[in-house]
């Protein structure tokens, strides 16, 4: 039987991954697990977790604050000046 030990090392450090993990709401092991392989930014993390999620919603918040300024505008110039 051998008796040689093998010790696993973490690339990454854990103040890393409990940072990345507050910062997006996901469990340390989970981004332990993506940086391992190789998913190591926040923008790519999201990506891979909510795909089209993510897209879809930050779609619906530009179409919103198109929206708003829209609005904005129009009451702007609607309102009679005085001369």
């Amino acid at each position: 039987m051998l008796d040689k030990k093998i010790i696993l090392t973490n690339k990454y450090c854990e103040e890393k991954i409990n940072n990345l993990s507050k910062q997006i709401g996901v469990s340390p092991l989970l981004i332990d697990i993506l940086l391992k392989r190789g998913i190591s930014d926040i923008e790519a993390i999201k990506t891979f977790l909510y795909g089209d999620m993510l897209m879809h919603a930050q779609k619906q918040r530009l179409e919103a604050t198109q929206e708003i300024n829209k609005t904005q505008n129009s009451e702007k110039t609607d309102k009679p000046t005085l001369a």
